[in-house]
Order: structure tokens, then C-alpha cells, then sequence
């Protein structure tokens, strides 16, 4: 067991603040996934989590978990087979979600839409469009040579 889970299985106390940066360094997507999962779980428990991520995954499947929340009890345990860690006690409900941009002009912004329950996916950046852009481009000069 590493230390996050002797943390949790031995001193995690309701009220404490776990800050987790970048918990998608060097997971495959799966796991990343699953960690999203994970830090429901901790919020779920009691935990004030907060992370820093970049990851498409994370916050793509935080929505899944806010969206499966909402249903009723048994569609929750009829999806809960689905999800990575196998349980419906990582549905959070969208009360217990915030998520910020902090710009690089130092303003910060709140980017969840709590109407829609969603994350703005443009603080990711324009990165994957420009590469996907590019791509595009290089076929299309291959085809002009």
C-alpha cells in the first residue's frame, strides 16, 4: 500500500485538505481515470481535495461522475459496474465540484457552468486543435507536392 493509502486508511480525518498536483504524471489513461474516481471517493468521504490536472481524462470523467450522480438508485448501481473502481460512492454530486482557471495575467476565473455541469474544456488550451490542425496541414501539403 503506498502513502496515499495509509494516509487514508490510517489518518485521513473529515475536515482534511489533500492537495494533489498533477495527479495525472506518467498514468495511463485508465488509471487516470481511476484516480479521478479515487478523489470523488476522498471528496465524497469528507476530504477537501484539491488538484491541479491538464488532463482531458480527469476532467472529461469528472463530468461522468457528476452526470451518473443524478440518477436514480438503481441506474447508479446498474452503471457503477462501468466505472474503474466499481462503485456508485464515486458519483459526486456537483455541489461538491469548483474548478478554476488561473490565468497567466495572474486573474483567476471560475470555469465550472453549474446550469450544465460541465468544465470549460478551452482552459486546456488551443494545443490539441493546433496539433490536430497541423497534422491536417501536412497531409494536405503532401498532397501539393
Amino acid at each position: 500500500m503506498g502513502g496515499v493509502g495509509l494516509y487514508l486508511r490510517d489518518s485521513a480525518r473529515v475536515g482534511d485538505f489533500v492537495f494533489i498536483d498533477e495527479p495525472e504524471m506518467n498514468a495511463h489513461p485508465e488509471t487516470q481515470v481511476a484516480i479521478a474516481e479515487l478523489m470523488a471517493l476522498m471528496v465524497n468521504a469528507g476530504l477537501r481535495v484539491v488538484a491541479t490536472t491538464h488532463s482531458p481524462y480527469i476532467i472529461d470523467h469528472l463530468h461522468n461522475l457528476i452526470e451518473a450522480e443524478r440518477l436514480q438508485p438503481d441506474a447508479q448501481a446498474r452503471f457503477a459496474e462501468r466505472f474503474k473502481l466499481k462503485t456508485a460512492d464515486a458519483f459526486i454530486a456537483a455541489d461538491k465540484v469548483a474548478a478554476y482557471h488561473f490565468g497567466r495575467d495572474g486573474m483567476v476565473s471560475d470555469v465550472f457552468d453549474r446550469d450544465d455541469r460541465v468544465i470549460d474544456w478551452s482552459i486546456l488550451g488551443d494545443d490539441a486543435d493546433d496539433i490536430a490542425n497541423l497534422y491536417s496541414e501536412l497531409l494536405g501539403a503532401q498532397l501539393d507536392e
